[in-house]
């Protein structure tokens, strides 16, 4: 919980406007975020610099460990186009031209195959793109993730994942919905179900799925983040409406949620990156700072505003160098940032100041 000394949300820091940014989804499901890489963790793709990498997900965290092959799919004349996830899940597929990518990945026995398209685009070089999959496993009444499923909570799962599939979140949500009504339990439908509130921006409804969940199933690492992602929005949402005790309960429940999330060692940035968003708001820049710093070393190295709000916490702290630095690095990434020339006017500002 946040300790009594913080300020209120009331007291909301005053770092300046151009480091926020529109509130984000980054769940286990929609995760804009690179992961961490290690050195052989995919092939050489073709002649190109850029490279697109990211995570597989496992349902519900199980099957750790476990190595699941992936490929890419393109009208590009490339060749050697496969890969194998480590044991953490990560992927990468380097030295890729700009172009149109599929990543699909294959399921096996016990997984549905999964795909999502990445585009490069030729601007610039050494770009890095990111995807981050959760696998779903094959769904059928003989598969132990679904024992003791009812028929029909069954088959609406199965539609409001394909409803999922095809970008239909208000389906998918209606769908969803039928199958934990008739399995209350159901954890995969509330898990998916979360996700898809997330994705619609209903935080409460995603608080309400995600709780249920995590009731559930307590050492599930990622109900665990994305329960504390919905809390943590919701407060913003009543800062927005100037309800700042209200903001200040969920934002206290969010933060609850998140560092059980890291004490259950969940993999990747999310976790620390959501508690570094929320400390700057009451003005806890020293341990914003060290949250933010985390966010990049598990594998937010490439999450460019993991780089723009460290540069702002240190902007606070009077770090003219390394916000310079986090600036530079922001702008690296995201060249086309619509504050482009506004940042860059204040990491010259910075470096007179060093």
């Amino acid at each position: 919980m946040l300790t009594s000394n913080r300020r209120a949300p009331s007291a909301f820091a005053s770092i300046r406007p151009y480091f926020y940014a529109s509130v984000l989804v980054l769940s286990l499901t929609s995760l804009a975020s690179a992961q961490a890489l290690g050195s052989n963790r995919g092939p050489i793709g073709g002649e190109g610099s850029n490279t697109i990498q990211g995570r597989v997900y496992f349902p519900s965290g199980d099957q750790r460990g476990k190595s699941i092959k992936l490929h890419l799919e393109t009208n590009l004349a490339i060749s050697n186009l496969t890969a194998v996830t480590d044991q953490d899940g990560v992927f990468r597929f380097n030295s890729l031209p700009p172009g149109t990518y599929t990543v699909v990945v294959e399921g096996g026995k016990d997984y549905e195959n999964s795909r999502e398209t990445v585009t490069i685009e030729p601007i610039g070089s050494s770009r890095v793109s990111q995807v981050n999959i959760q696998l779903r496993p094959k769904i059928d009444a003989a598969n132990g993730a679904f024992a003791g499923v009812p028929k029909p909570a069954l088959e609406a799962y199965q539609k409001g994942t394909a409803a999922a599939q095809k970008g239909d979140s208000k389906a998918a949500v209606e769908f969803l919905n039928q199958a934990v009504t008739v399995a209350p339990n159901f954890e995969l439908a509330l898990s998916d179900l979360g996700s898809q509130y997330l994705k619609l921006f209903q935080w409460s409804k995603a608080e309400e799925s995600f709780d249920a969940l995590v009731k559930l199933k307590p050492a599930d690492a990622g109900a665990q983040l994305n329960l504390g992602i919905a809390l943590y929005n919701e407060g913003v949402d009543l800062m927005g409406q100037q309800k700042f005790e209200d903001a200040e309960k969920k934002f206290n429940w969010s933060e609850t949620h998140l560092r059980e999330a890291v004490r259950l060692k969940l993999p990747g940035p999310s976790a620390h990156y959501y508690l570094g968003m929320m400390l700057i708001k009451f003005k806890a820049y020293e341990d914003a700072q060290k949250e933010f710093e985390l966010t990049i070393s598990n594998g937010g190295e490439n999450l460019a505003l993991a780089h723009k709000f460290l540069g702002g916490v240190y902007i606070n702290t009077h770090k003219n160098k390394e916000a310079a630095d986090e600036l530079e690095k922001y702008l690296k990434l995201e060249p086309k940032a619509p504050e482009a020339e506004k940042i860059k006017a204040s990491i010259k500002e910075l470096r007179s100041k060093q």
